[in-house]
């Protein structure tokens, strides 16, 4: 029986029709599936498609020419959050990142990534989200909506369904927003025996939807004693 992992296993050339992405990486993957576990989207969806694993089968079936470069492959490939948990639980090593990254540049390039979002929620999405400070700042209403349960009484009497549909969607998917407590210091001194020096990366969205979560990652490395830098 002849498998796609009996395909010739050549250099992929550099050229510009193709993603520049050195296809030894892509081999490196033996398709044992011990990723799909450590994946959110795979978990969420249940589609092999949507794991670690099943989309480098698709980036290598498109690098192979057994498959073209079209929407179907664009939707599972952009389902991916770019986590990398599936690096840590990959006992090969497959540096998944070193995959997806240039494989989605070449899409854009391309012109196969296309957002379909309108013009003015991806102005906002590209000049709110790279910075805590207009993050944290564009949700301090919907914070206020939360603290005094205006969203709630519009939800009551009926007119959170008059708003559009991406609205609603975006509102179900918010958190419950916590109150923020400020930068945290550059460098937290680990309690006791100092074991290890970590970096704790806060994020731009999540320091500002999450705060609590970055906190108390980082009470947790400091109670094990590791003394947290914040970047």
């Amino acid at each position: 029986m002849t498998t796609a992992l009996d395909a010739p296993r050549t250099t992929l050339p550099v050229v510009s029709t193709k993603p520049e992405i050195d296809y030894e990486l892509v081999l490196d993957c033996v398709h044992c599936g011990l990723c799909t576990s450590a994946c959110p989207t795979y978990v969420e969806t249940g589609l092999e498609a949507d794991s670690p694993r099943g989309r480098i089968y698709l980036m290598r079936s498109v690098i192979d020419d057994r498959l073209p470069l079209d929407d179907i492959v664009k939707g599972h490939l952009d389902l991916c959050l770019n986590c990398r948990a599936c690096e840590s639980a990959c006992p090969s090593g497959v540096q998944y990142g070193k995959l997806i990254e240039p494989f989605r540049l070449h899409m854009v390039k391309t012109g196969v990534s296309t957002s379909h979002l309108p013009w003015l929620q991806r102005q906002a999405l590209e000049l709110i989200f790279p910075s805590r400070h207009r993050t944290r700042w564009a949700l301090a209403p919907a914070r206020w909506m939360q603290y005094l349960g205006l969203d709630r009484l519009l939800e009551r009497i009926g007119l959170m369904s008059l708003l559009p549909a991406s609205v609603r969607q975006m509102q179900a998917m918010l958190p419950k927003l916590q109150p923020h407590y400020g930068r945290l210091p550059e460098v937290l001194p680990a309690e006791g025996e100092k074991r290890a020096r970590v970096a704790l990366f806060l994020g731009c969205v999540a320091d500002a939807m999450y705060p609590q979560t970055n906190l108390a990652t980082a009470k947790v490395l400091q109670k094990n004693g590791c003394e947290v830098w914040i970047p």
